[in-house]
């Protein structure tokens, strides 16, 4: 999410975090034409670091012959937000700057609050038992006779 206009650049739906993680980083590489560098906040996992260490880079030509050596794209960042828990609840939040500058703020609130304000207003994103979805399943062949 950009922060500033708060625009959503990519978004992924995979069976595991690691996969939609590299969908997640190479449609954001890709929506940003190849051209510019984003600040990602990450909570850790090493998948992400992996993936935009593979996807941002730029071949730099010095006019040469031979195959040119590969630079980070202007721009890209990578901070690290980890939350402890015990019981729970957050106990401890570590930031640590893994590529690039340090971003302004790298708390995931914002992100979060999205989250919660999209599950609230599209009852698809939510996490539904079993027994509910068996009622509605029935409800709607009921209106459809």
């Amino acid at each position: 999410m950009d922060r500033p206009t708060r625009f959503v650049v990519a978004f992924a739906f995979a069976a595991s975090e690691d996969k939609a993680a590299s969908l997640v980083v190479a449609e954001t590489r890709q929506r940003t034409s190849y051209h510019r560098g984003v600040s990602w906040v990450s909570d850790g996992r090493k998948v992400y670091r992996r993936e935009i260490k593979r996807v941002y880079r730029e071949p730099k030509r010095l006019g040469k012959r031979g195959r040119p050596s590969l630079v980070f794209t202007t721009g890209t960042g990578l901070t690290e937000v980890v939350k402890h828990r015990c019981g729970g609840k957050v106990v401890s939040i570590k930031v640590s700057q893994v590529l690039g500058q340090p971003i302004e703020c790298p708390y995931t609130v914002h992100v979060e609050h999205l989250n919660g304000v999209l599950r609230d207003r599209l009852k698809c994103l939510t996490r539904c038992c079993v027994e509910q979805l068996v009622s509605k399943r029935l409800q709607w062949q009921w209106r459809d006779r």
